[in-house]
Order: structure tokens, then C-alpha cells, then sequence
């Protein structure tokens, strides 16, 4: 198969419990034009021993290192992957979920003879044992603020591209930490058209909850992920008054200062840095007054402790005043 139709690109990392499943799930496909490209981040597991057994048995599959000139981390891993693909089409993938039968069949059906230039479709959250609720995934008038408010629950898993389409574009972030897939649909479908896509509920595929991991690392502070999602609210913050989407500027602007106080409650000088800088800059583009009255707030928040309450409250309805200066 000199030219597959379809590059699945899976990034892995220690999930040597988990990745047969994964691609045993793609081999049952009914649609049988693809090639499987498995990029190991670095795992000291079994990874490696696992994924050659499949590269042996079927050489369709694929297995590489990411080279030390990608980021560590998945996205490091999709972009290199990237690089190697044949394919007309890309699909990332999680190397712990798994495809439904006919995963590939459905989004080809909705692609082919078509000007799309991507297919969303849904699949289901999954424990290992049990399926359960449908991701929200649904057509929608305002795909872009639904994407960014989590209305739709978009994961790499769900979206087909042309490679036409990703070609020339930078793809994963290699500076992010959290929210990489979130930053990269932000970034990438940014005043998309709605004529190149379509969005499809069928479901394609199954998302595997690890409820444990969730729950260990939920009230861990952690500076690089506190980063990254500064970053995110910060950027699309930019977006969203450039299309001047009043809902989209309030929900990142509130979305800022509630991470922003997580990075004063750890004394985290500079994320706050980062929050004062840009989030002063960014608002000043809209309105100087509202700018300045933000610098205040965070200010009298680092010095004047009585009253924090008040000023939190402060700081945090100002988005009324930013989108009436608009």
C-alpha cells in the first residue's frame, strides 16, 4: 500500500495496558485503506515490546520514537507523526480509546465527494467495561463558542482532516502543557467557514475515563499547567474581541481571572506577571479606562488582604465593562 488513504496517528506514552485494545480496534476496521503511525514520548514500559508485535504482523502499523528536535510530550508526538504520513486524510488518535468498527467507513461516507475539509463525529465516554453517555458532539449555529465554552466535547479522536487542509499550518503546540487540543482547535478553527465542515453525532468511537487520575490530580497546583491555561483565555480572549463576541469575551475573560486567582493563592509571581502584562495589554485594546482599573484591582488584591473578597468580585464582573467598550 504505497499511498494509504487514511494516516491514523496515535501518541503514546507508557500505556502498555491499554494499546492493543487500541489497535486491535483499528485492524477490525471495515474500511481497510490506512496506515497506523504509533509515536512514542518516551515510554518505560512495555510499549515498544507490544506495538512491534503488531508492526511484524501487519505492515500497515508503524512504530517510531519522537526525535529530540519535537517537544516532549503528545504533541510533540502528533506533530512528528504528522510528518511521516501518506495519507489523503489524518485522523489523530488516543492510543487508550478505541475505534468502533466503522470508525473509518462513517467519516469517509461523510467526506468523500465532498469540498469538506474536515468531518467532527462523536463517540462515547467509556470505563474500560461499561459505555456511557454520548460526548456532545451535534450541528450547531455557533460551532466556534460552542467549541470554546465545552458545549461540544471535541477531542483529536473525533475530527478527519484533509491533509490538504493541515498543510502549511503549525499544528499542536509544543509549549503547551494542558489543553493542547483545546489550543489547537482554537487556533486552527478560527474564523472557519461553515461550509468546509460538517459535524455528524454518529458515534465512532470510545473515550476511556480514567477516573482515578482525574481525582488524584484535580487539587494539584501545578505551574506549567496553570500556564498553559492562562495562555488559552489569554489568546482566545484576543480572538473573541476580534470577532467581537460579546459571550466568547466574557466567558475568557472570567475564565483568566479565576486561574489568575489560583496563581495568587500559591504566591505563583509569574503567572501573576504573566496575567498583569498581557491581561492589561490585551484590555487596553479595548478600552484604556477598563484597562487601568484591572491593573488596580490586581494590585490592591496583592497588597490589601481585608478586602479580598471584594476586590475578587471586582476584578471578576469586569467584563461588563469590556464589552461595553466594545
Amino acid at each position: 500500500m504505497n499511498s494509504p488513504l487514511f494516516s491514523i496517528i496515535i501518541p503514546t506514552y507508557n500505556r502498555d495496558n491499554y494499546i492493543s485494545e487500541t489497535l486491535d480496534s483499528i485492524i477490525s476496521q471495515t474500511y481497510s485503506d490506512w496506515e497506523c503511525i504509533v509515536v512514542d514520548d518516551g515510554s518505560t514500559d512495555n510499549t515498544e515490546k507490544i506495538v512491534s508485535q503488531y508492526v511484524t504482523a501487519d505492515s500497515r502499523i508503524q512504530y517510531h520514537k519522537r526525535p529530540d528536535n519535537y517537544g516532549a510530550g503528545g504533541n510533540g508526538a502528533r506533530n512528528y507523526g504528522f510528518t511521516l504520513s501518506k495519507g489523503e486524510f489524518i485522523n489523530w488518535f488516543d492510543s487508550d480509546d478505541v475505534m468502533l468498527p466503522d470508525c473509518l467507513q462513517k467519516k469517509i461516507d461523510l467526506i468523500k465527494n465532498t469540498d469538506f475539509q474536515f468531518v467532527i463525529t462523536g463517540g462515547y465516554y467509556w470505563d474500560g467495561k461499561k459505555i456511557n453517555n454520548p460526548l456532545a458532539i451535534y450541528p450547531t449555529n455557533d460551532f466556534y463558542a460552542d467549541l470554546q465554552t465545552w458545549k461540544l466535547n471535541l477531542t483529536t479522536n473525533c475530527v478527519l482532516f484533509r491533509k490538504s487542509f493541515l498543510q502549511n499550518k503549525e499544528l499542536f503546540s509544543e509549549q503547551m502543557y494542558r489543553s493542547q487540543e483545546t489550543e489547537f482547535f482554537s487556533r486552527i478553527f478560527f474564523k472557519i467557514s461553515e461550509n468546509v465542515y460538517i459535524i455528524s453525532s454518529e458515534p465512532t468511537f470510545l473515550y476511556r475515563q480514567h477516573t482515578n487520575s482525574i481525582t488524584q490530580n484535580a487539587n494539584v497546583y501545578n505551574k506549567k499547567f496553570l500556564h498553559s491555561r492562562l495562555k488559552l483565555h489569554l489568546d482566545n480572549l484576543s480572538r473573541s474581541v476580534e470577532i467581537k463576541h460579546k459571550k466568547l469575551i466574557s466567558y475568557h475573560y472570567k475564565g483568566l481571572v479565576l486561574q489568575f486567582f489560583k496563581a495568587l493563592d500559591n504566591k505563583d509571581n509569574e503567572n501573576i506577571a504573566l496575567v498583569k502584562n498581557n491581561g492589561y495589554n490585551k484590555l487596553k485594546e479595548i478600552n484604556v479606562l477598563v484597562a487601568y482599573l484591572f491593573i488596580i484591582i490586581i494590585n490592591l488584591l496583592m497588597k490589601v488582604k481585608m478586602v479580598d473578597k471584594l476586590f475578587r468580585g471586582m476584578l471578576y464582573r469586569l467584563d461588563v465593562l469590556i464589552i461595553k467598550g466594545l
